[in-house]
């Protein structure tokens, strides 16, 4: 863990970046810088002293002489390189300078330093600024240390033994807290620390592939289409989109750069029983009646209003999801045995009894209850691959994956103690298949890095089962001795809020976790009760006032709008008796003209006219005079049209009038 550790995250995935070879290529410039530094031209190569160069300065747990071994034969043969390593009698010389190779990865890894160096000072800052563990006073190099520490404790890869995870699994958790806390702020705020810590982050990623795969030459090129892997329960529930949403999205996005690469998925039937007894247990913990915590949280549902009857449909199709969606179907370990030919040819691999042991030493509060189950799988898996070494992924045929790296650690710690070599893992966690699954669709999707990221800071700033068993435990006494009513302890076990408030008194070390932590959890969520109540009383007198004032306002309006409405019409009715009356007046004039004319023709015709001519002047004379006493009147209409543009202004004056009173 020193300065350098940080830096060659930055440089690898640099590197990757611009290149996107195979693992031993990528390794390769940092293996012949330590080759410069320790070996003078025309001496011998050293490859111990080179392994020890990698682990001091490169912030390596330990390097591997066989892949020193194969860079140095490949550099051998290469004609760019000819002149650069020399093999002679099972022994490798330098036969030229590399001075100006030591100088560009120097100059290289001075320009990742800059962002590197952004993100620490940035997080000392920070975790100064909030008095983690009581100290404001951590300086950069410490800042560095501790990120890194939160890589390799959420990352899981080089955790190749049982003491490695022991010491993560006992520290305090109050440093992981923060830097969680940390990146999710800057995500937030979309800063360019975030783009920095991605970075870091893919540059873990190409470390734990070497750490995985370094010496497999077709890590980015092979297809999964010959390996099964083996889904456990707790990346199913993600899978199907129960858990929180980055973990969601991490689990989802894996298993489609794994289909992508023509991966066989499935689960055991076991995990399917597990998948529905979780989701009971959540629905009973909604359950008015029956309500008490479940043991594990399903952030989804949490976030919904009617969680119960959406758990119920879930119930009924989620295994039609899993093989709809992704392909996975549920399988029984005796009849996959008994398919592939393998009942009774090659035993498990895994002693129940001494894995037991394993795993009680690792964690002595570990739920035992499917321990059997989980060792049956991987034995099971053990089995279809004929107890033989298969060194390479792609060659594999079966790999259990999981979320439980206590299980990873004690199958690994196990099967070297028994010197037995299954080449690659049996059961791998699932932080590491990502790593897997991302360098195959490096191309196609950059994403899985932060998604993965993001999920592992939600993970540190969620209660774990540990923390969580010991905070049921007081409230449980808690209830017991009465000092807590039973609505109380309720609601503390199931309020997502008491959670939350939980993790920010304790920052997630089980050892913070007292009764007096019960009761001032108890007081937070009171005092966010009152001031919930506040809020709504205030939000309630507003909205009332709100009301009253605008029945106010509407019936201002309301009383214009009557008071001109009642004044303008009796101005309609005298205006258009006025204009009928005219209207008569001048279609009498009409009427009486015909008459006239009618009388006139008679009598200029010797007092005779014919009948013809007298109805077509009658109908000429009332289609002339009609017009004069209907509504429809061209003078009314004009009359109406002007009446009413006053009244709407007439309105509009009264309107503000009343309601300046009003307000």
């Amino acid at each position: 863990m020193n300065r350098n550790t940080i830096i060659s995250l930055a440089m690898l995935y640099a590197l990757w970046e611009s290149k996107r070879q195979d693992i031993l290529e990528l390794i390769s410039p940092f293996i012949l810088y330590a080759v410069g530094i320790t070996t003078k031209v025309g001496e011998a190569i050293d490859v111990g002293k080179v392994c020890e160069r990698m682990v001091d300065e490169f912030g390596y747990r330990s390097f591997q002489p066989a892949i020193v071994n194969k860079v140095l034969t490949r550099v051998s043969g290469k004609a760019s390189h000819a002149n650069v390593v020399e093999r002679k009698n099972k022994s490798y010389y330098l036969k030229t300078s590399l001075d100006n190779l030591i100088e560009n990865f120097n100059s290289r890894r001075t320009d990742c330093k800059v962002k590197s160096d952004a993100v620490t000072m940035s997080l000392s800052k920070y975790l100064n600024d909030n008095n983690v563990r009581g100290r404001t006073n951590y300086s950069q190099a410490e800042a560095e240390k501790n990120l890194l520490s939160f890589f390799e404790a959420n990352g899981n890869s080089v955790l190749i033994s049982v003491d490695d995870l022991n010491r993560i699994m006992s520290k305090d958790n109050e440093m992981e807290y923060f830097i969680a806390k940390y990146i999710l702020e800057q995500n937030e705020k979309k800063s360019i620390y975030m783009d920095y810590i991605v970075e870091l982050v893919k540059g873990y990623f190409v470390t734990t592939a070497i750490y995985l795969q370094a010496e497999n030459p077709d890590i980015t090129t092979s297809t999964f289409k010959d390996v099964t892997f083996y889904i456990d329960t707790a990346v199913l529930l993600a899978l199907l989109g129960y858990k929180s949403d980055p973990e969601n999205d991490s689990a989802q996005e894996m298993v489609k750069n794994l289909r992508k690469s023509g991966a066989n998925l499935a689960c055991f039937t076991y995990n399917i029983e597990e998948v529905e007894s979780i989701l009971n247990a959540y629905k009973n913990s909604k359950n008015q009646e029956t309500r008490k915590a479940s043991t594990v949280t399903l952030e989804y549902f949490d976030k919904l209003s009617y969680p119960s009857s959406h758990v119920d449909a879930e119930l009924r199709t989620f295994t039609k999801k899993l093989f709809n969606n992704f392909g996975i179907e549920a399988v029984d370990p005796a009849k996959l045995l008994e398919q592939v030919g393998a009942s009774n040819k090659v035993a498990g691999l895994l002693n129940d009894d001494e894995i037991e042991s394993y795993v009680k030493k690792i964690n002595p509060n570990y739920n035992l209850d499917t321990l059997p189950d989980d060792i049956r799988a991987i034995n099971a898996i053990s089995r279809i691959r004929g107890g033989k070494e298969l060194n390479y992924i792609e060659k594999c045929k079966a790999v259990f994956v999981t979320k439980n790296t206590v299980l990873v650690s004690a199958t690994r710690k196990y099967l070297a103690e028994q010197h037995f070599n299954p080449g690659f893992p049996i059961a791998l966690s699932d932080s590491d298949l990502c790593v897997i699954a991302w360098l195959k669709d490096f191309k196609s999707n950059n994403n899985l890095p932060k998604m993965r990221l993001l999920e592992n800071v939600l993970a540190v700033i969620t209660p774990s089962q540990e923390i969580m068993n010991v905070y049921f435990s007081h409230v449980n006494t808690l209830e017991n001795r009465g000092e807590l009513t039973e609505d109380d302890a309720t609601l503390l076990r199931i309020d997502q809020y008491a959670k939350k408030e939980l993790m920010n008194i304790t920052h997630g070390n089980p050892k913070e976790v007292h009764e007096e932590t019960i009761f001032e959890i108890r007081e937070r969520m009171r005092a966010k009760s009152f001031e919930e109540g506040v809020e709504k009383g205030k939000q309630d007198a507003e909205s009332a006032e709100r009301t009253r004032i605008n029945e106010k306002r509407n019936s201002a309006c309301v009383r214009a709008e009557t008071e001109v409405n009642t004044k303008f019409k009796k101005y309609d009715r005298f205006g258009c008796v006025i204009i009928k009356l005219i209207a008569l007046l001048v279609a009498a004039a009409f009427v009486a003209s015909s008459c006239v004319q009618i009388y006139c023709n008679i009598k200029g015709i010797n007092g005779e006219i014919s009948y013809t001519l007298l109805i077509i002047t009658v109908v000429t004379m009332v289609q002339g005079a009609w017009p004069f006493c209907t509504d429809n009147f061209w003078a009314i209409k004009l009359f109406r049209k002007r009446l009413e543009k006053e009244k709407m202004a007439q309105i509009d004056k009264k309107k503000k009038e009343y309601l300046s009173l009003v307000e």
